[in-house]
C-alpha cells in the first residue's frame, strides 16, 4: 500500500472513529508502528489531524475539508 493510500485510509478512520490509537492502525494497514508515526507527522504538518500520545485525533471537518479543497 503507499503512503497515500495509507494516509487516506488513516483520515477516514479518524473520521468514523474520532480517535485512533498507533497500534489499531498499524494492525489494520499490515504496517509496522514506526511507518504510523510517520505518516501521523506527516498528517500533522499537513493539518488534517491532531496527534496525541499513541495516536491521533481529529479535527474539526470543516478545517480538514478547507485543507483538502486546497491540496
Amino acid at each position: 500500500m503507499f503512503a497515500n493510500q495509507r494516509r487516506n485510509e488513516i483520515l477516514h478512520m479518524i473520521q468514523e472513529q474520532k480517535t485512533v490509537s498507533v497500534q489499531e492502525l498499524s494492525e489494520k494497514l499490515s504496517v509496522s508502528a514506526a511507518t504510523v508515526r510517520t505518516d501521523l507527522n506527516a498528517m500533522e504538518k499537513q493539518e488534517l489531524l491532531i496527534r496525541t500520545h499513541g495516536g491521533a485525533m481529529m479535527k474539526e471537518k470543516e478545517d480538514i475539508d478547507k485543507k483538502i479543497r486546497h491540496s
